[in-house]
């Protein structure tokens, strides 16, 4: 249990500093009006469905790498980072222009039409946010795996500032800066994220520099390795874009209805969905040791 909770208290947070920054973005553009809220909780629920399913279709590292770790296999966890890392951009940059050109289906579906422009104008660069995103997790279930957490968590907390010295400036408008509307609260997420995947990737680097080199795994053991990530990361993509896509689709039906209704919906979603995030970092932290202890040969302790 201490080793659960000491493990758990971390990924929470970082969970927690992941909503967070949706929150200042909300908070932000709720300056703006009701029809910015709408705008831009409506592109946030299309682009989260994207963001979510790659998650879930990388989970799999989560366990492959802490029960390489366990095993005293660290070839292994490093072949599964290095074939998640290639999975990053060959399913990003599809996913990424998908979710750049849904705007224009938005109109189709029952869309207010002012919203439905503003949306595709935050869909464009918040869909390119998607790739260091997902670089970001891939970097940091290694990490975790690893049970280092400190550099995740201040790359969140790194990210955060950076999120709200944007928002203040170039979306509210503080100090006399120009306020860019929505389109600068999708390119303040982009930056934050690129920071906070940088961040972690080089924490990786100095905890592991062989991280990045080629492995001596045969061919059979790397195939295997594929196959173990697919076999995890396609149900997993599936159940995660299942659950999140009905968020979405929520969020459709009630912009559907209005501007107005449209804000109102997204903001209570962002209230609701921090709740989340603690179960989730626990569910999280018991993965990893479960799968340390599946590697070490310790089905129980």
């Amino acid at each position: 249990m201490r080793a659960l909770i000491a493990l758990a208290i971390p990924v929470a947070a970082s969970n927690l500093g992941l909503m967070l920054m949706g929150l200042v973005d909300l908070m932000a553009v709720g300056r703006l009006g009701p029809e910015a809220v709408s705008s831009v909780g409506l592109g946030v629920s299309i682009s989260a469905w994207g963001l979510t399913i790659g998650i879930g279709m990388l989970g799999g590292l989560d366990f492959l790498a802490s029960s390489a770790w366990g095993a005293g296999q660290p070839h292994r966890a490093r072949t599964a980072f290095q074939l998640a890392w290639k999975g990053v951009w060959i399913f990003g940059l599809p996913a990424a222009g998908l979710i750049a050109v849904s705007g224009w289906l938005l109109e189709g579906v029952g869309i207010p039409s002012e919203v439905a422009v503003a949306t595709r104008s935050f869909l464009v660069p918040i869909s390119l946010s998607l790739l260091p995103a997902w670089v970001f997790q891939v970097s940091r279930q290694m990490l975790q795996a690893r049970q280092q957490t400190r550099p995740v968590v201040g790359s969140l907390v790194l990210g955060n500032v950076v999120n709200v010295l944007g928002n203040l400036l170039w979306v509210v408008g503080v100090f006399g800066f120009p306020s860019y509307g929505i389109v600068a609260s999708a390119w303040v997420t982009f930056g934050a994220r690129v920071l906070m995947a940088a961040v972690t990737l080089f924490a990786l680097y100095r905890l592991d520099p062989l991280v990045w080199k080629k492995q001596k795994t045969s061919p059979q053991e790397r195939r295997s390795i594929r196959g173990e990530l697919f076999r995890m990361g396609i149900p997993g993509g599936l159940q995660m874009g299942l659950e999140v896509g009905v968020f979405s689709l929520s969020t459709i039906l009630a912009t559907r209805l209005g501007i107005m209704e449209g804000a109102a919906h997204q903001i209570v979603l962002n209230l609701v969905s921090v709740t989340f995030m603690v179960p989730l970092g626990i569910g999280q932290a018991g993965a990893v040791l479960v799968g340390h202890a599946i590697g070490a040969g310790k089905r129980t302790l």
